[in-house]
């Protein structure tokens, strides 16, 4: 099995509906239009909590400056 993630940045969920491309992936993939975020609502620590599996206060990244850890 292969997993692709598209991760799509400040744009609200079914927006990706009207965009024929994808569309054609989503009639092929499983998927949600009804996934949350946690906060504070900022790309950096949004994707740092989707790959850690843990939120903000957990994995310390709680604004868009990115810090090595």
């Amino acid at each position: 099995m292969r997993t692709l993630l598209i991760l799509v940045d400040g744009m609200r969920p079914d927006a990706v509906t009207l965009i024929p491309e994808a569309q054609q992936i989503l009639r092929k993939s499983l998927y949600t239009l009804n996934a949350k975020t946690v906060f504070p609502s900022m790309t950096l620590p949004c994707h740092m909590s989707l790959f850690h599996s843990v939120d903000p206060a957990k994995h310390g990244t709680t604004t868009n400056t990115y810090a090595p850890q």
